[in-house]
């Protein structure tokens, strides 16, 4: 399901191919099945969101404005 979610996510300039969608779902995910944990819905150990991984976060794209460029503002 979290394949789906980076392929189908809404791709822009700063899109960064869909790992902040599935960031988003894996910790939505989590957090409904803690909550289920919690309420006792479910037993800890059939909480499968324990096991999935969030994906890896890439490198920011943000960057200095360097000196002499933020002279002219």
């Amino acid at each position: 399901m979290a394949r789906t979610i980076q392929a189908t996510a809404r791709t822009t300039r700063s899109s960064r191919g869909g790992t902040g969608a599935v960031e988003n779902f894996v910790g939505a995910l989590r957090c409904i099945y803690r909550f289920a944990e919690n309420s006792a819905w479910i037993r800890p150990r059939d909480n499968s969101a324990r096991g999935i991984a969030k994906p890896v976060r890439r490198a920011s794209h943000r960057y200095a404005i360097p000196s002499g460029d933020s002279q002219q503002f």
